[in-house]
């Protein structure tokens, strides 16, 4: 159960970004000043650092 509730909450904080309690300050301000940009970012890092392609 324990393993449950700690991928749980990895989901909720990677589906629901808050930039008001980041973890990287320069990743914050980017999502404020242009989220789209910051959006776009994050899916190329996930597609070339996540995704095994």
């Amino acid at each position: 159960m324990c393993m449950l509730l700690a991928l749980s909450s990895i989901q909720a904080l990677l589906s629901a970004p808050n930039p008001d309690d980041p973890l990287s300050e320069n990743i914050a301000k980017h999502w404020k000043s242009n989220e789209v940009e910051a959006v776009e970012t994050a899916r190329e890092w996930t597609r070339l650092y996540a995704s095994g392609a």
